[in-house]
């Protein structure tokens, strides 16, 4: 049966802008909680696709980490992160939910999907899958903790023999980014899970179904996704920046036509439109965050002009910056706490 938002009325859509709301202070609660970082990963690009959905992900979709900011600093090795990593991560979460629906009644299936494990660098994170009806697209990443000292050295020697990354460099930016995980501070795992199923929800409610038959039929390793996580990366990277068409296919590694066509084919939209509503996303979070004026977060946010930006702005949330602005900041004061 075909996923269709119409027969939704205004007062459930106000209901699932609030419900977003909640989300993003359960996220601010438990990093406030447990002093963790918590981010997601998208591995299909459909939760950024959707203005409402991509406001929240865009504050959560990167390691805000010396690390692996360092790693990714070398392109080879960017891409091994983005691809390879994500593709083993997804396999990971789709082999457990399976075997947990094959041994398992409906009525005793919990929450318990996600797993503690190691990236190919030598991060150790807690892992909990984001489905849309039963097929993962994304996860929810908890923590940053340090591997054992043979898991470090056969990470870092290959980091380093395979792509000329400095040894000392990793050493340091490693231990200032990581820490031990001890007895005291588990306990948060279901915490992290429900926040999982939670966003998992929201997903159901905001990406068109179609598009996720499409991701499952045309097999999610595919070379079209690896060309779609790549322009995602490369549009994230570059909103300040004027974003051309040309350049993102070099990155990609194929022709323009191709990633024209395949972007829109897979996205549901074309790489401008994506590319705005980004923008719009990253101007959103400024806006909230930021004492920065209008012009300042226009120009951060790679609008040619302030009225451009404006004009941009309101077509795609009916507000002025200013407007939007206004509301959030009073938004504040109100008493939003919970999940329920």
């Amino acid at each position: 049966m075909e996923y269709s938002k119409t027969e939704n009325d205004a007062a459930a859509e106000s209901e699932m802008r609030r419900r977003l709301e909640l989300l993003t202070d359960g996220f601010t609660a438990f990093r406030e909680k447990y002093k963790l970082p918590l981010h997601v990963k998208d591995f299909t690009g459909y939760m950024g696709s959707h203005p409402l959905l991509g406001e929240f992900t865009e504050t959560s979709l990167y390691h805000d980490n010396a690390f692996c900011s360092y790693v990714k600093s070398f392109p080879e090795a960017r891409e091994k992160c983005i691809i390879t990593s994500n593709e083993l991560m997804r396999r990971r979460l789709t082999a457990q939910i399976e075997e947990v629906n094959r041994s398992l009644p409906t009525h005793r299936r919990t929450l318990s999907y996600g797993f503690y494990g190691v990236c190919w660098c030598g991060v150790r994170e807690y892992v909990y899958p984001v489905c849309h009806n039963g097929v993962v697209i994304g996860a929810l990443l908890a923590g940053a903790f340090r591997a054992d000292q043979r898991c470090l050295t056969h990470s870092f020697s290959r980091l380093c023999n395979n792509w000329g990354l400095d040894e000392l460099c990793l050493r340091q930016s490693y231990d200032s980014s990581t820490e031990p995980l001890t007895k005291e501070r588990t306990g948060f795992e279901l915490s992290v899970a429900l926040l999982a199923e939670y966003l998992s929800m929201l997903a159901e409610y905001y990406i068109k179904y179609p598009l996720i038959v499409a991701y499952r039929e045309n097999g999610e390793h595919s070379d079209r996704h690896r060309m779609i996580n790549l322009a995602i990366d490369y549009i994230s990277q570059n909103l300040s920046r004027k974003i051309s068409a040309a350049d993102m296919a070099v990155y990609c590694m194929c022709s323009k036509s191709t990633l024209n066509h395949t972007f829109s084919g897979v996205m549901g939209r074309s790489i401008p439109e994506y590319v705005s509503i980004q923008r719009v996303n990253r101007a959103k979070y400024l806006l909230m965050n930021t004492t920065l004026s209008i012009e300042q977060i226009g120009t951060q946010c790679g609008f040619m002009s302030a009225a451009y930006f404006s004009v941009v702005f309101k077509k795609l949330t009916e507000l002025t910056p200013s407007e939007y602005r206004e509301r959030m900041l009073g938004r504040r004061n109100e008493d939003i706490s919970g999940l329920i």
